[in-house]
């Protein structure tokens, strides 16, 4: 089931890490923090699924877009870079050793694969919504066809349905128990990686992990 992450994470020297081109952990400061900072030290959750809802335009439907797609995960630029979903800054000055980073990378696949049944869950919780806001869609468009509105009015509609849609996905009940597994997947992830650190970096983890909000942690 697993066969994909376990490749993934057997190609990462050669790509992330670079260990004979000079970048990644064997080569500068510079080089390890660039490999940090990249989407595979992203944590995903509930807000790359809200991330994902694609508005409502004359030119295309609201969707609410897969998170993990078929080629790998890529944070969208709508993420809010909430605190605890990216591991720069806890991890970039913890001068990770190789065998570090791999196993982190491994977890992070790992978690990747646990969470997809959630987020799928949470595109199903949101289905009737994106298709309610469709229908609304159309028939903004139908106005603005028959010459009832201005297209200025038209896109201005097309904008408020989408945030309003937006919103009432955010705060729809049914994603409870999604954000729920999202939230024990987390808490798993994190804990997996406290077990990779050394104990001063452990430290430095436990104070991190004490120190975010919102709902996972307490907050």
């Amino acid at each position: 089931m697993y066969r994909w992450m376990l490749a993934t994470v057997a190609l990462l020297p050669l790509g992330l890490l670079g260990c004979d081109s000079g970048s990644g952990i064997n080569g500068s400061r510079e080089s390890d923090n660039s490999t940090l900072l990249s989407d595979s030290f992203a944590v995903v959750g509930a807000e790359d699924a809200y991330a994902n809802v694609r508005d409502a335009t004359f030119e295309q439907e609201m969707a609410m877009n897969p998170v993990i797609a078929a080629q790998g995960f890529a944070r969208h630029h709508r993420h809010s870079g909430s605190a605890g979903s990216h591991l720069a800054p806890i991890l970039m000055d913890f001068g990770l050793d190789q065998h570090q980073m791999m196993e982190i990378l491994g977890a992070l696949m790992s978690h990747r694969g646990t969470i997809r049944d959630a987020l799928e869950g949470l595109r199903e919780a949101n289905s009737e919504l994106i298709n309610q806001a469709n229908a609304e869609r159309r028939a903004i468009i139908d106005s603005y066809e028959a010459g009832d509105i201005s297209r200025e009015q038209a896109a201005q509609q097309l904008q408020d349905l989408s945030e309003h849609t937006r919103d009432a996905i955010r705060n729809n009940p049914a994603n409870e128990p999604h954000l729920q597994a999202l939230c024990d997947a987390r808490q798993g992830l994190f804990d997996s990686i406290r077990t990779i650190l050394t104990d001063s970096q452990r430290d430095r983890w436990d104070a991190w992990v004490a120190s975010l909000p919102g709902a996972c942690f307490g907050g």
